[in-house]
This record gives C-alpha cells, sequence and structure tokens, in this order.
C-alpha cells in the first residue's frame, strides 16, 4: 500500500519488488524477482543541470521526460529560466528549525543574529524574480537509443555564456499521457564566470576548483583552486 502521509501533491513515486518462487516437478525451485514504480501519474520529468555551472565549461542544458520506471518517453512542454534575487545579506545555516511562531521580535533577532535568516529568505525557492531571461516550447524528441534517450537540449553552451552570473530557477512544465494532468519540475541553479572577480550571489564562502590543474597522483593542493570569494554585508 502507498504511504498515505504523503501528499498527492507532491507526486510521490512507490516502488514495489515483485518475487516469484517456481518448483518445478523435480522438485527444485528457482527464483526471480523484479521492480515496479508506480505513482499517480505515468511520467516525470528530469533537469539536467549540476547545482553550480561554470559558463566556461558549461554543457548544454538538459531536459529527460521518462516513465516512472525510467524508460524515455518522448512528451512537449514548455520552459522557463528565472534571473533571482538573492537577498542582501549572505547568511549562514542555521543550527535549528526555522520555528512555527516566533518568539523572538524580527528587528531583535537581526541584531542579534545578523548572519541567520529570521524566516526562510535563505531559500533559493523564496527569492524573488529579477527577470525572465529565457522561455521556450519543446517538442518530443525523435526516438532514438542509448543513455540520451529522451533527452532534449533546451540551451546550449553559447547561449549559457551571454547569461548574467547569478542564481536561477528552471520551470519546466509537461501534460501527462495518462492522466492528462500539468506536472511543474523545478530546479534551482548558480551560474558564474571565473573570470569574474565577484561572487554570482550572496554567499558567504564561494569557491570553484579547476580541475585541469589537478596533480595525477595526488588528492588535491591550494594551487587547483581557481578561485575562493565571499559576499558582503549590505544593509
Amino acid at each position: 500500500m502507498p504511504n498515505r502521509r504523503t501528499p498527492k501533491d507532491q507526486k510521490p513515486v512507490f516502488e514495489y519488488t515483485i518475487t516469484a518462487d517456481v518448483t518445478d516437478q523435480n522438485g527444485e525451485t528457482r527464483s526471480t524477482n523484479g521492480s515496479v514504480s508506480i505513482g499517480y501519474t505515468s511520467s516525470l520529468t528530469e533537469i539536467l543541470v549540476n547545482k553550480e555551472v561554470n559558463k566556461r565549461r558549461a554543457e548544454p542544458l538538459k531536459v529527460a521526460t521518462k516513465n516512472l520506471n525510467g524508460q524515455a518517453l518522448p512528451m512537449a512542454g514548455t520552459v522557463k529560466i528565472d534571473l533571482l534575487t538573492s537577498p542582501r545579506r549572505p547568511y549562514i545555516p542555521r543550527y535549528w528549525a526555522t520555528p512555527d511562531t516566533h518568539v523572538i521580535e524580527e528587528i531583535a533577532f537581526r541584531r542579534d543574529f545578523p548572519l541567520y535568516a529570521y524566516r526562510e529568505e535563505d531559500k533559493e525557492q523564496n527569492w524573488v524574480v529579477k527577470r525572465t531571461i529565457f522561455e521556450k516550447e519543446f517538442s518530443p524528441p525523435a526516438p532514438k537509443g542509448g543513455e540520451n534517450a529522451g533527452q532534449i537540449v533546451i540551451a546550449d553552451t553559447a547561449t549559457m555564456r551571454k547569461w548574467q552570473s547569478g542564481a536561477y530557477r528552471m520551470t519546466v512544465v509537461t501534460t501527462d499521457p495518462a492522466t492528462h494532468e500539468k506536472i511543474e519540475t523545478v530546479k534551482h541553479f548558480l551560474l558564474y564566470d571565473t573570470n569574474e572577480e565577484i561572487v554570482p550571489c550572496n554567499k558567504t564562502f564561494f569557491a570553484w576548483l579547476n580541475k585541469d590543474r589537478l596533480p595525477t597522483r595526488t588528492n588535491s593542493s591550494v594551487d587547483a583552486w581557481d578561485g575562493i570569494g565571499s559576499a558582503e554585508c549590505a544593509d
């Protein structure tokens, strides 16, 4: 039975394992098993982009549409990419969960704990959209095999290099072929440029690694770090 405590609108996927034991006329038993994924919809969308993207080494931005068992399922949809406005001050992770009810006034909290978010303004899903920089409709990809089956190129490397460094939100909307329900998939990523002398968003610590400079027979070295930066607080 599915976990009823998981909200339906979160589009959960439940995986079942099926085991079969067969005994032949000689008394020999053979066993086999398999798995199947079941959900409230018949499809899922995967946004293929790293959490942090170097514009100088970026790979094309792709989307993959699949059924719940991971097989390519050609689908059409729309994609929108928004540049976000990060908070004016950098925050560090809280050591405790954000309370449902605040017992400390916001002014006092910000005075005594200036590096902690009062609510959840440090979460990128709550950041305000500065502007939409990319919108596109995509068609189902041509059938093909291999590991790239079902993948659609949304933006190539040349296009991404023209975008401003910063925090982005990518939203993909498709229509499930079984339920005809609109499915929205969201992913956040950070776009930066190693030639720029600024951090792409307000972070207390940001660094990128130049893999070309890593020693071949050792783990790492200080020389391999191509850049380290930190944002300043702006009140």
